[in-house]
């Protein structure tokens, strides 16, 4: 499935946005500790999921992938979920989510500045949270069980796409989050010919992103340090690192750093190593 040029434009648009929040909460007061969000309608409103963020990116082995590739180029990520309803269970909710993250060759004028590649990541996930106080403090727990299906939107031969269930679970205590996240691949069948739109595109997919991740970060009101590592498991050996450090400059605005090195830095790299430095900003929530 080829995705339509406006999702695209739209992307640039969002990078633009995004750059111009940043640079109106710049000249606003400092903040001295992390903002407090008011109160919203629960159920069926747009709220943020994963970080938005806008990032240059340096990229040491992406010229060699494709003839005309640069090395630099943006990389940003839009993401929201939706509570649908409460569950009748654990006190849990459904929830929809959804993730984008495209990579964008902004500086690359002999090939026009072309998005290299967007993956679209839908998901349906019940939550389910719950606080404990003890000996050692307020700790507090959530699972996640969830089905995502994450896909970049081309057509044979570069089409990528998977569908997982997955679980996570995260203990946060004092300024600690541990957080694991084994999933199960949805099979997907055979395809008779390479040209075949239907079947399985990435058969091996599992081979180099594995079948979890393990994570840590540390918050407090200024600084947030994170870590992310899969593994196979396996010989031959394949895995991935990404470290990520963000400090609150303006209010809801973060400068950010993202190293990330091993495989599947986006799903048409999957099976391609690469070493990824990138700088830019975070919005922890647009207004």
């Amino acid at each position: 499935m080829t995705r339509p040029l406006c999702i695209d434009y739209a992307g640039a648009v969002f990078v633009l946005m995004l750059l111009l929040h940043a640079s109106f909460a710049w000249a606003a007061e400092p903040a001295t500790e992390a903002p407090v969000k008011p109160p919203r309608d629960e159920y069926l409103s747009l709220q943020p999921y994963k970080p938005l963020y806008a990032l240059a990116v340096y990229d040491t082995r992406l010229h060699s992938q494709a003839p005309g590739l640069q090395d630099g180029e943006m990389q940003f990520q839009i993401s929201f979920k939706v509570p649908i309803l409460p569950l009748p269970f654990f006190g849990g909710k459904l929830e929809f989510g959804y993730t984008q993250v495209s990579y964008w060759q902004t500086f690359n004028n002999n090939l026009s500045s072309p998005f290299r590649e967007t993956d679209y990541a839908p998901e349906l996930m019940a939550r389910f949270e719950q606080e404990k106080k003890g000996a050692l403090g307020t700790i507090k727990s959530g699972t996640v069980v969830g089905l995502i299906h994450q896909s970049n939107g081309k057509g044979v031969p570069d089409s990528r796409s998977w569908n997982r269930l997955y679980v996570e679970e995260a203990i946060t205590w004092q300024r600690f989050t541990f957080a694991v996240k084994p999933w199960y691949r949805l099979p997907e069948p055979t395809k008779q010919n390479p040209s075949d739109p239907k079947g399985d595109d990435n058969p091996d997919i599992e081979r180099y992103l594995g079948h979890g991740e393990l994570s840590v970060e540390y918050r407090d009101n200024i600084w947030t340090i994170g870590l992310m590592a899969r593994n196979n498991l396996r010989s031959p050996n394949y895995g991935a690192i990404q470290i990520e450090l963000s400090r609150h400059v303006r209010s809801d605005t973060k400068l950010y750093i993202q190293i990330f090195d091993g495989y599947g830095a986006s799903l048409i790299d999957y099976n391609r190593e690469s070493l990824r430095i990138g700088c830019g900003v975070m919005v922890e929530r647009l207004p």
